[in-house]
């Protein structure tokens, strides 16, 4: 969704206009310098999991590791399975109408969620249940430990910089 400068308060000097972003997309598209990378502290993704195929889960952790700052926090928040089950009926339900509107969309199990970040050098920290059957998860970005995943990170500066 975009967000009109009008409700982001167009006359306000501290507030950018919003930017669209493709986040099924390498971060390397969104014009982002390399300067960013590695600077944020915090990412938040509100209901999208869900509600969009499962290559934009796959983006949001491999942009967010980029992105974020060692010690870095990543929250995620909507209806989640756990261990396969969906509960209560009223998720089973969603998720069936999800799954009937695009077979590609649905509830993400948490194991495959910490499975993804994990290949993205981040860690599943917390599971914290919320109103309406909803969980916040919330992922750590971990200090690079390995030469592959530093190769990685500086093929990414590198196709940044190209841009």
């Amino acid at each position: 969704a975009v967000v009109s400068t009008q409700s982001t308060g167009k006359h306000l000097k501290n507030v950018k206009a919003p930017k669209v972003l493709d986040i099924s997309k390498d971060l390397s598209e969104w014009g982002f310098a390399p300067t960013h990378l590695g600077k944020y502290d915090v990412g938040i993704c509100i209901n999208m999991i869900h509600i969009t195929p499962i290559e934009c889960t796959y983006g949001l952790f491999r942009n967010m590791s980029k992105l974020l700052a060692t010690g870095g926090l990543l929250f995620t928040y909507g209806p989640y399975a756990v261990d396969g089950v969906i509960s209560p009926q009223s998720n089973i339900d969603f998720h069936n109408s999800l799954r009937q509107r695009d077979p590609r969309w649905g509830l993400r199990d948490v194991y495959h969620l910490k499975e993804m970040s994990e290949k993205e050098g981040m860690k599943l920290e917390m599971v914290i249940d919320m109103p309406s059957n909803n969980k916040t998860l919330v992922f750590r970005r971990l200090p690079p430990d390995s030469d592959t995943e530093r190769s990685v990170r500086e093929m990414s500066i590198k196709s940044v910089e190209a841009r």
